[in-house]
C-alpha cells in the first residue's frame, strides 16, 4: 500500500497522511500527493517541531518529498518549489481636491449664482453655503 499526502488545496497545508492501494481522486478542497518513506520521516520531524506542515515547506526541507513530481515535469530532472510570500497593502485612497477650493472654483466659473445654487450644487446647507459665499465676497 501507498503513502499519500492528504493536502488542503486553500491553505497548501498538510492534514494528513493516508495509506491506499489506489491513488485517490482530488477533490475540490482536498489533493493527494504520494508520499516516500523518507518524506514522510521529514514531514514528523516537521509536525513535532512547528505543528502543522505547509507542503511547499516540506518541498523545500525534503528533497524526497519531490520524486513524485520528477514524473509529471517533463523538462526538468528535478522539481524545485519555492513558496512565495505575498505581501498584501491596503488600497490607495484618492486624494479628493480641497472641498474649499473646489466651491470657489464653482463660484468664479458661475458669478450669477447665489447661495441658493450653491446649496443645491454641493449639498452643503444654506447656513454653510452663505458662510462659503459671503467668504467668497471678500476674498474677491
Amino acid at each position: 500500500m501507498a503513502n499519500y499526502f492528504v493536502v488542503h488545496r486553500s491553505s497548501n497545508l498538510i492534514n494528513g497522511v493516508i495509506a491506499s492501494s489506489y491513488c485517490p481522486d482530488s477533490t475540490r478542497y482536498y489533493l493527494f500527493i504520494p508520499a516516500s518513506e523518507k518524506a514522510l520521516t521529514v514531514y514528523d520531524k516537521i509536525l513535532l517541531k512547528d505543528g502543522f506542515v505547509d507542503i511547499g515547506d516540506l518541498y523545500n526541507r525534503s528533497k524526497y518529498a519531490l520524486e513524485w513530481r520528477k514524473d509529471q515535469i517533463p523538462y526538468s530532472d528535478e522539481g524545485l518549489a519555492t513558496p512565495q510570500k505575498v505581501r498584501y497593502r491596503e488600497e490607495a485612497v484618492p486624494e479628493s481636491p480641497n472641498r474649499e477650493s473646489l466651491i470657489y472654483s464653482w463660484l468664479d466659473a458661475n458669478p450669477s449664482a447665489d447661495a441658493y445654487d450653491l446649496n443645491d450644487e454641493f449639498c452643503t446647507g444654506m447656513l454653510a453655503a452663505k458662510a462659503y459665499f459671503d467668504k467668497h465676497k471678500l476674498t474677491n
